[in-house]
């Protein structure tokens, strides 16, 4: 997929189901991270509940999504520099699945556990066995039980999750998939 047709398919979107879900769970203030963030929609809708968000995005086809309350980096979930503990709100969704190499998930994990407050809030998303692209070398799928596993072993605890199942084009595509998408909604472990 060009990502250029997927950043200009995705801009005006409403803010994503996981992104209303840490927002329901985490009163608003303070700072927020969208890794990942694509066209920004997400970090839009954060920053308008009063988070101060940092969105960052490693791909140089994505458009630079700095603006009221959003401030931009050209990063990735390894590579991006923050104190630890300075997130109340850490959004990741529909990333990990992208992080094809031995131990980068669980890497991406573990600094999703660091950068995240006392008091904070992860949401993050992962595709499960049943995902249409499983068998494809550019995404990793994750069962269930080894994804509770995963987010243990990263010093998160799971406080909710749900599973989604659905057939639908991805954003600028013709082609119809299933998706099967785990979410987590994570605390850091004392």
């Amino acid at each position: 997929m060009a990502f250029e047709a997927f950043y200009s398919a995705t801009t005006a979107r409403p803010a994503s189901r996981l992104a209303r879900w840490l927002a329901e769970r985490v009163s608003p203030g303070g700072r927020a991270l969208d890794i990942g963030c694509g066209s920004g929609a997400d970090a839009a809708y954060l920053a308008s509940l009063g988070f101060e968000v940092d969105a960052i995005e490693p791909n140089p086809a994505a458009p630079d999504v700095s603006g009221a309350g959003v401030r931009f980096s050209r990063a990735g979930a390894l590579d991006f520099e923050a104190a630890p503990g300075t997130y109340r709100a850490i959004l990741c969704s529909n990333v990990l699945p992208f992080l094809v190499a031995p131990g980068e998930i669980e890497a991406a994990l573990r600094r999703i556990s660091t950068l995240l407050a006392e008091d904070g809030l992860a949401a993050l998303s992962i595709f499960g066995e049943r995902d249409g692209w499983a068998g494809r070398a550019d995404v990793r799928v994750v069962p269930a039980g080894q994804a509770e596993e995963m987010l243990l072993g990263a010093g998160l605890s799971r406080l909710e999750a749900e599973v989604a199942e659905r057939d639908q084009k991805p954003a600028a595509s013709d082609v119809e998939k299933h998706w099967h998408i785990l979410r987590f909604l994570c605390a850091r472990r004392p």
